[in-house]
Order: C-alpha cells, then sequence, then structure tokens
C-alpha cells in the first residue's frame, strides 16, 4: 500500500509555501510522448511523437497552447524512421477565447478530505465517477488531470494525496528519479478503465519528495492487442517541467 507514504507527501505538500504570485496567468510547461491515430477503417496506426507543449490560462478563462513536436519515436525510444510527419506539424497552437476554461478550479477546491473527494469526482464524466470499479482510477486521474493543467496551491495538493492514501489499489514503487533527474517517489494504480477493451495497464505518478507536487506520469501497457504490446511497456508520459505566474499570456 501507499498509504503512509502519500500520507507523508501530503505533510510536505502542506508545508511548502506557495508559488510566488509575480502575475495573475497560470503558465505551464510540459514535456510528453503524444500518440497520433491514423486508419483506413481496417488497421490503426499509432504514432508517437515527443512534445514540449506550452499552457498559459488568464484570469478571465482565456488560453493560449503552443506545441513542440520532435520526430517520431518508438516504444524503445529509438527514432521511427518510418514513421510520418505528425499531421498538426513541428510547430502548433491554438487560442482560446475568455471564459473557455476556468482558472480557479484548482484553487477553489475543498481542502477537507470528505470535499476533496467529492470534488474530484465531479471533475470527470459522470458515466465514469458513478461506476465503483472505476471508483480508485478516477480519483487519480482527476487530480492528475487538475495537476498538469493549473497551478494547484500547496494544501489542495496536501488534500489530494490525503484522498488518493486511502484508494486500496494504489501501490508504492518507492524512491525514482523523473525523466529531468528531479528525485521522486512513485506510486501506481492499474488504470480500470481499459478492463472492457481486453488492455491490462498502469499509471503511475512520481510526486516530488521536496514541494509534494506531481512531477509526472507514465502509462505502462501490460498487455495490450491493440498495440502488439505482450510485455510492460511504456507507452506515453507527461513531465511537467515548470509552473509558474507571469504577467500576461505568452510570458
Amino acid at each position: 500500500s501507499a498509504h503512509d507514504t502519500l500520507v507523508e507527501l501530503a505533510a510536505v505538500a502542506d508545508q511548502t509555501p506557495d508559488l510566488p504570485c509575480t502575475g495573475d496567468v497560470q503558465h505551464i510547461s510540459r514535456y510528453s510522448w503524444l500518440s497520433e491515430s491514423t486508419g483506413d477503417g481496417e488497421t490503426t496506426t499509432t504514432t508517437v511523437y515527443p512534445t514540449a507543449d506550452e499552457l498559459w490560462v488568464g484570469p478571465d478563462g482565456s488560453a493560449r497552447t503552443l506545441q513542440r513536436r520532435a520526430a517520431a519515436v518508438r516504444y524503445d525510444g529509438q527514432v521511427d524512421t518510418g514513421a510520418p510527419d505528425s499531421a498538426a506539424g513541428p510547430l502548433s497552437g491554438d487560442d482560446f477565447f475568455p471564459g473557455t476554461m476556468d482558472p480557479s478550479v484548482a484553487a477553489e477546491l475543498p481542502t477537507d478530505p470528505d470535499g476533496m473527494e467529492s470534488a474530484l469526482f465531479a471533475h470527470m464524466p459522470q458515466e465514469y465517477a458513478e461506476n465503483p470499479d472505476y471508483h480508485d482510477t478516477v480519483l487519480v486521474e482527476s487530480a492528475v488531470d487538475l495537476a498538469r493543467t493549473y497551478i494547484v496551491p500547496q494544501d489542495v495538493a496536501s488534500a489530494m494525496w490525503t484522498v488518493l492514501s486511502d484508494a486500496p489499489t494504489i501501490q508504492l514503487l518507492g524512491d525514482t528519479t523523473d525523466r529531468l533527474g528531479r528525485p521522486g517517489v512513485a506510486v501506481a494504480i492499474p488504470d480500470s478503465l481499459w478492463k472492457e477493451s481486453g488492455v491490462e495497464a498502469v499509471t503511475v505518478l512520481i510526486i516530488s519528495p521536496t514541494d509534494g507536487q506531481l512531477l509526472g506520469t507514465e502509462t505502462v501497457m501490460l498487455t495490450n492487442p491493440m498495440l502488439d504490446v505482450e510485455e510492460p511497456t511504456v507507452t506515453g508520459f507527461t513531465t511537467v517541467t515548470s509552473r509558474r505566474w507571469v504577467a500576461k499570456i505568452g510570458d
């Protein structure tokens, strides 16, 4: 069980000061393996592109995304010389109107465990949140989505780990380093959302022992007939490279 470790990480988060607020725009930088699928109706090909992306969220709910893609890779990390270029090109981005996002959604989450659990369920589609088979996975996916999209206050991060500490299917993997070489603590949960499709997958969370913030996630497929995966294979990851407050979108 990861209970005791998550409780310790919750305490670390609660005792760490929030990021200095040097503006009212949230800026999140991430590095990921992102997949694109193409098919002709009979066969589907999935290609992985290492992608650096940035997200800005303004106080009025406006937003901007910017993505830079490298050459495609195989799951072993080697360049896939036979893969096509990404349909989106090496550089892409979008601007979103005010009101598109809720900039305060993370900051306004309740910090008591019962309230936090309810809020995490409410953040996910109802058909998943109400299915008891998905209980722990939904809590994890909700917390991860918020932590990769917004600046999560320290007391909110603490409440998230407190709630997840009671999830029985989350297991401790131990100390690790993330893809940027930062120290982390890894916990893992079987991804029950894949169960009906015959896929066995595990989601790994890497959490900072320094400030209690989420450093990143890894998707490990154990078996996946659609991807011809028959042994544990990392098929995707997202590393949060930085979080900061800035003065305006684009900074």
